[in-house]
């Protein structure tokens, strides 16, 4: 019996878990109903909603004096989470979050005073990471890296302040090297280079002030042919 009395609780709890993360019914929310946001007045204070046609809540969040304060909230139709969003004085300030439709988690970011600040993700509706960067200030800083739906690596660089440093390297989703380009302080530097999924050379190009000022392209053979352009 206590096996059973224990299975119970856990099956109800985990069922009003799982409940608390559909949105209520709108008729049951107490707050300023309006049909989009703009209708509100500047000054108003206090909790607003939005609503679909069909009943079912779409956003609520709640002002002060006109500007979003606190916990911002949107649902898709079918009642999952959509946008979870913290605000302090009309700009972002805290966790916010953001689902796919069919309930998994789509985006994260923290932002501290309007600004992105530290780790940000963004996975598929698969549950596969596909972009992953650090901010500071609201800019771009540390290893940003992009994959592919299989998990392979679709792009990586280092950025400083938002501009590139380093080598950018692009993949094939099979993980096989597509593209390579050497940066300084945001400018191409050096020689790029590009290959065929093959892994053979396919173009190569050489930077100077940051611009091209020179091809060369091959056939997947390897053979040198003219560049696409040239005459």
């Amino acid at each position: 019996m206590k096996a059973a009395h224990l299975l119970f609780l856990f099956l109800f709890l985990s069922s009003y878990a799982m409940t608390q993360k559909k949105a209520p019914k709108c008729d049951k929310v107490d707050a300023l109903s309006v049909n989009y946001i703009d209708e509100v007045p500047d000054s108003y204070t206090g909790a607003i909603k939005v609503c679909y046609e069909t009943g079912e809540l779409s956003s609520l969040l709640t002002l002060h004096e006109g500007l979003s304060d606190g916990l911002s909230k949107q649902w898709f139709k079918n009642g999952q989470r959509r946008v979870e969003e913290s605000f302090k004085k009309g700009v972002l300030d805290g966790k916010s979050k953001s689902w796919y439709e069919s309930g998994n988690k789509q985006a994260e970011t923290v932002y501290l005073e309007g600004k992105a600040e530290g780790l940000s993700q963004i996975w598929y509706d698969s549950g596969q990471l596909q972009k992953e960067l650090i901010f500071k200030e609201g800019l771009p800083n540390g290893r940003i890296t992009f994959y592919f739906e299989n998990g392979q690596i679709e792009y990586t660089v280092m950025l400083i302040s938002g501009i590139e440093q380093g080598i950018a390297k692009s993949f094939y989703e099979d993980g096989s090297r597509s593209i390579e380009v050497t940066y300084d302080k945001g400018f191409a530097i050096g020689t790029s280079q590009e290959w065929y999924p093959s892994g053979n050379m396919k173009i190569e190009i050489e930077y100077l002030d940051g611009q091209p000022s020179g091809y060369r392209c091959y056939a997947e053979d390897g053979t040198l042919i003219p560049c696409e352009g040239d005459e």
